[in-house]
C-alpha cells in the first residue's frame, strides 16, 4: 500500500494504486471533506484525529464520519488516532456494521503511545473482523510519548517499532509506517 497526502494531488497526477490520506484534523466540516473527495479518483484513507493535542484540532463526530462513508464509496479506510485498546475503535466499528459498511471500510488503529505499543496484541486481536487487518505506527507521536515518559528516545525502533512490526508479521497484519517525506517550494 502506498499512502500519500491529499495535498500531493495538487502537484502531480497519482497512479490509480496510490491511496489518498485525508487528515480530518485539517478538514473543517463534512461539506468541505466531500467537496475535496469529489475531485479524487483513488481510494481514500480518512485519518480521524481523536485525542489530538497539536493544532489544528478539529473534532469530528462519528455520525458525520459514517455519513461521509455512506455518501462516498472511495472511502475505504478509517484510521483512528491514539488507539490504546479495542474500546477506542469499538463504537465506530459498531456504527460501520449497523450501516452495512464493515465489508468496505477498514478500521486502522494508529499506534502513538507506549501503552498502545504494550497493548499491540490486544489491539491486533480486535481486528479479526476487519476486511484488511492493518495498523499504522505514528513514529513522531510515539517518540514524543517516550520523551514525555523519560524513556531514552534512541530505543524507539528496537524497543517499540521493530517488536510491533514483528508481531504484526506473525499475526498477518499490515503495518503502515513513514517511508519518506515530500517537500515542495510553493
Amino acid at each position: 500500500m502506498i499512502l500519500v497526502s491529499r495535498h500531493l494531488t495538487e502537484y502531480i497526477d497519482l497512479p490509480d494504486y496510490f491511496i489518498i490520506r485525508i487528515n480530518l484534523a485539517w478538514e473543517t466540516n463534512l461539506e468541505v471533506l466531500l467537496n475535496h473527495i469529489s475531485s479524487l479518483k483513488n481510494p481514500i484513507f480518512l485519518d480521524i484525529p481523536i485525542g489530538r493535542k497539536k493544532p489544528p484540532n478539529n473534532t469530528w463526530n462519528t455520525d458525520d464520519i459514517i455519513k461521509a462513508c455512506l455518501e462516498e464509496p472511495l472511502i475505504q479506510y478509517l484510521a483512528i488516532s491514539n488507539v490504546e485498546s479495542t474500546e477506542h475503535y469499538s463504537v465506530i466499528r459498531s456504527k460501520l456494521a449497523k450501516n452495512n459498511l464493515s465489508s468496505r471500510v477498514c478500521i486502522v488503529p494508529k499506534i502513538e503511545s507506549i501503552l498502545a505499543a504494550d497493548n499491540i496484541d490486544i489491539i491486533v486481536a480486535g481486528l479479526d473482523t476487519e476486511p484488511q487487518r492493518t495498523i499504522m505506527i505514528d513514529h513522531d507521536d510515539l517518540h514524543a510519548d517516550m520523551v514525555k515518559n523519560g524513556i531514552d528516545s534512541s530505543l524507539l525502533y528496537n524497543k517499540f517499532v521493530l517488536p510491533i512490526v514483528r508481531k504484526c508479521k506473525k499475526y498477518d497484519v499490515r503495518v503502515l509506517r513513514t517511508a519518506g517525506v515530500v517537500f515542495c517550494d510553493n
